[in-house]
């Protein structure tokens, strides 16, 4: 089996080298489903070498599902996209996000109210914008098959009988503020929006509640967890050994001042992610919140 070490070195560079091992924890989380979406801010790298850098992760048994690359203008995504799309479609059906916005000529941010027109109208941009556009991405690059045994129904090709996929997505003519694109994709259940004819927002000096899912880094997680191979177990071993206690898996955030509008929501999210994560990874989870105040937010 090739090293992870190898694999990044080659196409992240030696410099990267502390972030390893966090980079292949974050990836094993999407490929096992308790992440949904990666935003790969980890290095500027070309999204082919991302896609290769994915594929040699999985066929060296790094990684249990192969992962695909999603570009969105200059931003690269890791995801499961079959996984990702049948998300999205729930969100945008149940309408299970809340929209803030944080438009600059705004005073201070506002809720959106769930059933106007004006979150109907996002809704309905953000489905005809980017999940009709995956869909599509997809329906086009359907994978390359691992081995000429693993076609099934007809030439479809089930997740995990297939190579990654590089997908494309333009922001097209009616673009949305990519702090909207980035949260529904990355799966927050509060979603800031910006007007696009503003380059600014109205969330300086604002107290922001700072909302953070974790998992633990425990003996117990590392000794015996199933969910995790032994090459993973390993790396977490390292990162104990670096005095890393856990690691992030959602960081998001809402104004303090819209609490009681946002907190059944962050509730029902975190419900919701507790029903979805396997139970025997349930008892290293932790949710916290915290105060951020007096600093200036670029989303």
């Amino acid at each position: 089996m090739k090293s992870s070490f190898c694999i990044f070195k080659r196409y992240l560079g030696i410099s990267l080298k502390k972030k390893f091992s966090s980079i292949l924890l974050d990836l094993v989380c999407v490929s096992a489903g308790i992440k949904a979406t990666l935003l790969f801010d980890y290095a500027c790298i070309p999204a082919e070498n991302l896609y290769r850098m994915c594929s040699d992760l999985f066929e060296s048994g790094h990684i249990c599902k192969p992962l695909d690359v999603l570009l969105i203008e200059q931003d690269l995504f890791v995801c499961c996209a079959t996984l990702l799309i049948q998300d999205l479609r729930q969100k945008l059906t149940l309408k299970s996000v809340t929209f803030i916005d944080v438009s600059g000529q705004l005073r201070n941010p506002c809720i959106i109210e769930k059933d106007s027109d004006r979150f109907n109208t996002i809704m309905a941009r953000m489905c005809s914008s980017f999940v009709k556009k995956l869909e599509q991405a997809v329906i086009s690059n359907p994978g390359v098959p691992a081995n000429s045994k693993t076609m099934k129904d007809k030439g479809r090709l089930e997740d995990k009988d297939r190579h990654g996929r590089l997908l494309r997505i333009e922001n097209g003519e009616n673009s949305i503020a990519l702090c909207s694109v980035f949260g529904f994709f990355l799966g927050y259940p509060v979603i800031y929006w910006q007007d696009d004819r503003t380059e600014y927002n109205c969330l300086e000096m604002c107290p922001l509640h700072i909302f953070r899912m974790k998992l633990n880094i425990s003996d117990r997680l590392i000794q015996s967890n199933e969910t995790f191979s032994s090459c993973v177990q390993e790396l977490l071993n390292e990162l104990r050994n670096r005095g890393k206690w856990n690691h992030v898996l959602y960081s998001f955030s809402s104004p303090v001042a819209l609490e009681h509008y946002c907190i059944e929501r962050v509730r029902a999210w975190c419900r919701e992610f507790m029903d979805r994560t396997n139970t025997e990874l349930k008892e290293f989870l932790q949710f916290s919140c915290d105060l951020v105040d007096g600093q200036q937010v670029v989303l």
